[in-house]
Order: C-alpha cells, then sequence, then structure tokens
C-alpha cells in the first residue's frame, strides 16, 4: 500500500502479505554494523527489543529509523523505540548533506525520522571524509 504499510491484527479485512520475522540479535547472528536503517511501520520498539545486543555493541555508532509510535493501536505499553535508543547510550543528531555535518538535536515526536548517533566525534570524522557524491546540482 506504499507509504500506507502497517502491521494489521486479525480484524482487518483487505489484502495482506505474510512477512517472515526473526529477531534483530539473530538476524544479525553476531555481526554489528557500523550504522543501521529502521523502517518497520510501527514496529521499531520490537525492532530495537530484539536487537538490544547490537544495540549494545560499541561498534554500532548510528541509527536511522522512522519512527511510527503505534504501540496504543497495538495494545502495547512500556518504553517507546526513541526511550530505548537513549538508554542504550544513542543521542539525537540532525544530518545536514549538502554541510555533511551532524548537529544534536532535542525536538522528538511519536512519529518522524530521526538519526542517532553513540559517538559524534568518530561518526563527525566519518561523515567529513566519505566519497563525495552529485545529487542534482549538490555535492554531498
Amino acid at each position: 500500500l506504499d507509504t500506507m504499510n502497517h502491521i494489521v491484527d486479525a480484524s482487518y479485512s483487505g489484502p495482506t502479505v505474510d512477512v517472515e520475522v526473526l529477531p534483530l540479535d539473530e538476524l544479525l547472528a553476531n555481526r554489528t554494523p557500523f550504522a543501521m536503517k529502521i523502517d518497520v511501520e510501527g514496529f521499531e520498539r520490537e525492532v530495537l527489543s530484539g536487537g538490544m545486543q547490537t544495540l549494545r555493541a560499541p561498534t554500532l555508532q548510528a541509527i536511522i529509523i522512522e519512527v511510527n509510535d503505534h504501540r496504543h493501536r497495538y495494545g502495547q505499553t512500556g518504553k517507546t523505540a526513541l526511550e530505548l535508543l537513549r538508554e542504550s547510550g544513542f543521542a539525537s543528531y540532525t544530518y545536514d548533506a549538502r554541510a555533511r555535518r551532524i548537529t544534536p538535536s532535542s525536538e522528538h515526536s511519536a512519529y518522524g525520522n530521526y538519526v542517532f548517533v553513540r559517538d559524534a566525534a568518530l561518526v563527525q570524522e566519518r561523515v567529513s571524509s566519505a566519497r563525495t557524491y552529485r545529487a542534482g546540482p549538490w555535492s554531498i
């Protein structure tokens, strides 16, 4: 359904697609990326909860995450995805691709795209020294 994809329960009567689900720690099988993107249409908290070993790994430095806090829709309680990230040692940043710079950010809502970083100096160095690409009229 394009941008309207989401998890459904038995009361939903439209078309569905079954998706295999594994805990993040099992999926990565003791491998830890430097950065990862999480976009799971409202199940961010569950992905993070199944990846606590990965989140604690010091080699994981950045997480780009689209948050759709649907906890109440699914009858869930407890910590939000953003709270789990903060408790795992990550802080929120914005990224300016043209300036190749990350900047601390404190703006959050239950919905949106965020960049969470563990070691800002390390990530800034990696961003600054990365290969340059053309994106339209810009070099990023």
